[in-house]
């Protein structure tokens, strides 16, 4: 670690925290990495950068505008190139590479050989990797054990490039909850396969007490993904789930984050912000001021906001 991320890291603000802020750059798709990592050099409040990557990123005409899933300037090449440049340029800041996420269906073992080379080679600690969908029609059984054979040989190839997978809690994959990810974990040596408990996703499937939910994730619990999510009716009078900013949702995010302080979690909380009510950019310094008042428990929290006694629900 060198000496700048060291005083950085001092900096933040502390009460018995040992988990660090990181953000993931899907939600920065206005900036390109050299900017992630400029911004998150200078932030009193972020301290790493969680990589999106895929084999081809954006390259469309100039006036598409910039989207999460689209024309992400954020976004790495998946190959040596571009794995070296997340390496420079946190290495030249004094910023961590938290992890490496490209886009791997399961049973790609190829691919996840490829890219645990590249994460290594990036100097990242974690490998994401999205569980199978339940959708397809196929027995949920048959679905999870495909899944679980993956994670596992997914684990022992990481492991040889000094990687962990991160298996991501996500809407519509046979692990949408904490207690669905240990099934699918269980056994699995923690060291190689952790979860990515990702607390807004719950909001549109999986929800459980985080008491409950980090406590059957145990060992696993490995990286937290933050955003928020709420639900609305339409003009039909049916139910729909959307992105909202960290400070409306259903997700009580410093209530939470006090929680990950009681556990003594010491991963990475990684931003993940898919709203759209700001521009990116707007989004990103919104967060940071956010994150800066609550964990100096200084709430800028509406003072008509009502909250239950769940850590990480909003009633």
């Amino acid at each position: 670690m060198s000496a700048r991320h060291a005083a950085r890291s001092d900096a933040q603000p502390q009460s018995g925290r040992r988990w660090r802020v990181g953000v993931y750059t899907v939600c920065t798709p206005h900036l390109s990495p050299a900017e992630v990592v400029e911004q998150v050099a200078h932030s009193p409040v972020l301290a790493g950068v969680e990589w999106r990557v895929t084999d081809d990123p954006w390259s469309g005409p100039p006036d598409e505008p910039v989207s999460f899933l689209g024309r992400n300037a954020a976004t790495l090449t998946a190959c040596e190139d571009g794995a070296d440049e997340a390496a420079r340029l946190a290495g030249a800041a004094g910023v961590a590479t938290i992890a490496w996420n490209p886009y791997l269906r399961v049973g790609d073992l190829d691919g996840v050989e490829q890219h645990a080379s590249l994460a290594a080679r990036a100097a990242a600690g974690g490998l994401r990797l999205r569980a199978a969908e339940y959708m397809s029609g196929e027995p949920v059984d048959q679905v999870l054990r495909d899944s679980r054979r993956f994670v596992a040989r997914a684990g022992e190839i990481c492991a040889r490039h000094g990687v962990r997978v991160l298996v991501e809690m996500h809407q519509r994959t046979v692990c949408a909850s904490a207690s669905a990810a240990r099934r699918l974990v269980d056994g699995l040596p923690p060291e190689q396969v952790g979860v990515i408990y990702d607390i807004g996703n719950t909001v549109i499937e999986g929800y459980e007490d985080p008491r409950v939910a980090t406590a059957v994730l145990g060992p696993h619990l490995a990286h937290v993904h933050l955003k928020n999510a709420a639900w609305e009716r339409t003009a039909a009078g049916a139910w729909r789930s959307r992105w909202v900013p960290l400070d409306e949702g259903q997700v009580d995010v410093p209530a939470f984050l006090d929680h990950l302080d009681s556990i003594g979690y010491a991963g990475w909380v990684s931003l993940e912000d898919l709203s759209t009510h700001r521009p990116p950019a707007q989004t990103l310094r919104y967060n940071e001021a956010l994150l800066s008042a609550w964990l100096t428990h200084n709430s800028i929290t509406p003072p008509d906001a009502r909250h239950s006694d769940t850590p990480g629900r909003r009633t």
